[in-house]
């Protein structure tokens, strides 16, 4: 037990480390600005006109579940809060590296094997990454690992309720986090239709055929329970869905937005990089060499059940067989619901091949060393990754710094535009609180605009609704460049402000009641949010 919880510690510690540095990387930025810090009811369902919605987030919706986690975070502990706006990420990240000890052990009789599967999955640049991004792929990881452990549970045990609500659970948020993941739902019922229908299988698990006919209609009810669940969560999102697979199989349509359809250019790149690519996501770096032994541990690897080698191959094959048949692919982070079984049977192959090689030279030791030597190296291949590669690839600049410099830069009348929305985050803060002091104090001070160094301010134009640019006439207007990092901040000057509403328009408006009862009052200044709000 000693062992666990220093293994689980470590790789708890590999994840604290950089989880507070200031958000905006891994599309934590436009999910954050475009879903995060809207109203629940924008996540839940779509609003306004189709053409307005955001596309490039999925046609109306995104990670449903994991954005209504994170706006209650945000609720809960304020939009500035990174270290509460990726805490699901991160706790899911280590119940699922327990969750792989937890199946591992199931599968192998030997405990080694789930030690070696609990080391390798906590030291997974690939796993440490998502459990440190506030997106929803790490609770995808978890909800993959939980199906598997209640399903296999289901098989063996008679606590049916139990058993089956956690399948149920776990696949439908799984869904509802990422539609796709449907796919590994769908892998998983093909897996358990082999158990409970070849007779091989069948005498493994001790069933009958009451049994197995109980048992069959068990799994049959959660999967459809599943099924319609997922589609009635989606619902008010169906036609967007539906938009995004007529122009997914537009042939005419090849823009360059279209990212999705941009990954692999062809049905031979489908056949031939599908697999490669998922690999490569979870083993990068030297690690790849590694994969080899994913495949002895199936093949050769002592499991406790013959049924057990065919789980990663259906869910495996079944995931690329429907890529193929469907066309429809996404990157790969978008399959990492096959990570934890992979880096299970990884671990089985190299405690199998240790033993072999020591069988062979005939060295017999009561502790493995040629395991322990294997698995050494991947661990430390997989920490020269990490510390040489993936942290320094997330370190961020001092936002508070930034945005300390910023404030004392620019008057709190002042309007602040953003050229580029990478920056929009990191400046959210300043931005509210002026465009708040404008509003109370009716009066606007001046523009500024910060842009990157490598942009001509010149060039920058704002669009209107339906989308046409609109020129502000920077050019020749622009004060000189005050410059931080690699950033700039420009004063447009010399410009003619025209208010919209005139001034003191509250008292001199001929104001006519619509509903209600009462007197009209004056309010000595003006509210940006809340009650008797100007907005």
């Amino acid at each position: 037990m000693y062992i666990l919880i220093a293994l689980l510690l470590f790789g708890t510690i590999l994840r604290v480390y950089q989880l507070d540095r200031a958000l905006g990387g891994g599309d934590e930025n436009q999910a954050l600005l475009e879903w995060v810090y809207t109203p629940m009811n924008y996540i839940l369902t779509p609003s306004g006109d189709p053409s307005h919605w955001n596309w490039s987030l999925g046609f109306g919706f995104d990670q449903i579940f994991n954005n209504i986690v994170l706006r209650m975070m945000v609720l809960l502990f304020g939009e500035d809060n990174t270290i509460a706006i990726r805490f699901p990420a991160f706790i899911t990240g280590i119940a699922c590296i327990w969750m792989v000890y937890k199946i591992a052990r199931q599968i192998y009789p030997t405990v080694a094997v789930a030690r070696f599967a609990l080391v390798t999955i906590a030291v997974c640049p690939i796993h440490i990454y998502y459990s440190q991004t506030a997106r929803g792929y790490s609770l995808v990881m978890f909800f993959s690992t939980l199906s598997i452990y209640a399903a296999l549970n289901l098989l063996r045990s008679n606590r049916h309720f139990m058993w089956g609500f956690l399948l149920f659970l776990s696949g439908i948020l799984s869904v509802y986090t990422i539609p796709l993941i449907a796919v590994f739902i769908l892998s998983l019922a093909v897996w358990v239709l082999l158990v409970l229908t070849i007779p091989a299988l069948k005498v493994e698990f001790g069933l009958h055929q009451k049994s197995i006919s109980r048992k069959f209609y068990q799994f049959l009810a959660i999967f459809l329970f599943m099924g319609t669940g997922s589609v009635l969560f989606y619902w008010p999102h169906i036609d967007g869905a539906l938009q995004m697979l007529n122009e997914y199989y537009d042939d005419s349509n090849v823009v360059s937005s279209n990212l999705v359809k941009g990954i692999y250019t062809s049905y031979s790149d489908k056949l031939i990089y599908f697999i490669p690519n998922l690999l490569a996501k979870i083993f990068p770096g030297l690690l790849i060499y590694f994969t080899p032994f994913i495949l002895i541990g199936i093949f050769w690897g002592q499991t406790n059940r013959l049924a057990y080698r065919l789980l990663p191959i259906v869910i495996l094959l079944t995931t690329y067989l429907f890529t193929l048949i469907t066309g429809l692919a996404y990157y790969p982070r978008g399959y990492l619901f096959n990570l934890p079984l992979l880096l299970i049977f990884l671990a089985g192959g190299i405690v199998w091949t240790g033993e072999y090689l020591g069988n062979l030279i005939k060295k017999k030791n009561s502790v493995n060393w040629i395991s322990y030597s294997l698995i050494g190296a991947y661990v430390t291949l997989a920490l020269t990754e990490i510390f040489l590669n993936y942290y320094p690839s997330i370190k961020t600049f001092d936002v508070k710094a930034y945005t300390q410099k910023l404030s004392d830069q620019i008057q709190k009348n002042d309007l602040l535009l953003i050229a580029d929305s990478r920056f929009y985050l990191y400046t959210r803060s300043v931005y509210k609180k002026n465009l708040q002091n404008i509003i109370t104090n009716n009066q606007l001070g001046g523009i500024k605009l910060i842009v990157d160094n490598n942009f001509n301010a010149a060039d920058y134009n704002i669009k209107s609704p339906r989308g046409v640019p609109i020129s502000l006439g920077w050019k020749d207007r622009l004060k000189q460049k005050i410059v931080f990092d690699d950033r700039s901040l420009f004063d447009l000057e010399n410009i003619d402000l025209i208010s919209v509403l005139p001034e003191d328009f509250e008292a001199t408006t001929d104001w006519h009641i619509q509903s209600g009862d009462g007197e009209f009052s004056l309010l000595k200044e003006h509210k940006f949010t809340g009650k008797y709000s100007l907005l």
